[in-house]
């Protein structure tokens, strides 16, 4: 369940800020 409420984040993450998700997504992985 947490990793689908960041795959929706992470989507609208995308959406209003696509330059910073690369960022977003290393911080999330790691």
């Amino acid at each position: 369940m947490v990793e689908n409420f960041t795959m929706a984040f992470l989507m609208f993450t995308i959406s209003t800020h696509n330059i910073k998700i690369e960022p977003i997504l290393s911080v999330k992985t790691h």
